[in-house]
């Protein structure tokens, strides 16, 4: 992969196109950030 450069914008193309492996990654993140809000113990 590329090292990040603050310069350019990110690669939001890479989520285009339905399922797949980075839209994956996108969906498991908004999966742990609902849970890690909405259930106390695991905060």
């Amino acid at each position: 992969g590329r090292e990040w450069n603050h310069d350019a914008s990110l690669d939001w193309h890479l989520l285009d196109g339905g399922d797949n492996w980075h839209h994956g990654v996108q969906r498991l993140v908004r999966d742990l950030n609902h849970t890690y809000r909405h259930h106390k113990v695991v905060a």
